[in-house]
């Protein structure tokens, strides 16, 4: 008994089993006043099972302070904790070899299973299993305490009782460890494998601050066409500088709406132009001057 996670267990040493031989056998421990209520789980290995007793095989239960035990029919019906008989029964049990039997209580009758073999039965109850009286418990394995009528015919590897509720995880790899299950070390947790497919589909990877408490800055370097670029990393804003090119000047008739008129021949000289305001908001002007050789201008 391992008072941390209130489990009851018998079971045989090395090279060793129990031996039932379905008449008067059994085997009887009390104590464990620590364990309460109905929810709990009842497991047992079996390397034989002999023929069924008048009334079947209850494999477990207690005389006193209340009468329970979790029985097998002979129709291969289940009660667990002298509950009402299970509405459907076992594929098998008796006259037959290497056996596991876990039957498990959640407190209800919904939470009831029972587990062959490692696999659920899918059976059914209508009521919860009674409850586990206060005090000291007068246990036996192998018999009902009303009579001799019930009495286990077989051999058991190992056998008990846990407030735990297992599953068909558990169940299944107590039957393959042939009860080994319930001597992993305290503490530890028992891995077990898959029995189903899973698909793992990848998304975009996201990346945090997995290494320390600053911020992660990442810059980036933007390349703009003719343009010189600033600021490429820091917090505050990003500004560009363009450099711009002006287009060559068409300059019309601006001074009149009348068209200039040139009847002679003129040799025209034209000075230098002075151009000014290429960048700023005022208006670009311009002067030329006209040299005029014997002609006459309208």
């Amino acid at each position: 008994m391992d008072p941390s996670r209130e489990r009851f267990s018998c079971n045989r040493r090395e090279g060793q089993q129990f031996s039932f031989d379905g008449v008067d056998d059994y085997y009887a421990y009390a104590g464990y006043p620590e364990l309460t209520g109905n929810i709990g789980t009842f497991f047992i290995w079996c390397p034989t099972v002999g023929a069924a007793d008048t009334h079947g095989h209850v494999l477990f239960g207690s005389s006193s302070p209340s009468v329970s035990g979790y029985q097998i029919y002979p129709s291969l019906g289940v009660s667990i904790g002298s509950n009402s008989q299970s509405s459907g029964t076992l594929p098998s049990w008796f006259n037959t070899t290497n056996r596991s039997l876990v039957l498990a209580s959640g407190g209800t009758a919904a939470a009831c299973k029972a587990f062959l073999d490692g696999t659920d039965t899918g059976i059914t109850w209508s009521n919860a299993p009674v409850a586990w009286g206060s005090g000291n418990k007068n246990f036996n394995l192998g018999r009902y305490a009303g009579g001799t009528s019930w009495d286990f015919n077989g051999t058991i590897l190992i056998a008990g009782y846990t407030d735990e509720i297992w599953g068909e995880g558990e169940a299944r790899a107590f039957h393959e460890s042939y009860g080994l299950l319930i001597f992993e070390p305290e503490g530890e947790d028992i891995y077990l494998p898959s029995t189903g497919e899973i698909s793992l589909a990848g998304v975009a990877s996201n990346q945090g601050n997995s290494s320390e408490a600053a911020a992660i800055v990442q810059g980036h370097v933007l390349a703009g066409a003719d343009s010189t670029q600033v600021n490429t990393y820091a917090t505050g804003i990003i500004t560009q500088a363009h450099a711009l090119e002006g287009a060559a000047s068409s300059q019309g008739n601006t001074g009149s709406s009348v068209a200039v008129v040139i009847d002679a021949n003129i040799d025209l000289v034209g000075a230098a132009s002075t151009q000014a305001g290429t960048s700023s908001a005022a208006t670009i002007s311009q002067a030329s001057v006209l040299m005029v050789s014997a002609a006459a201008q309208a």
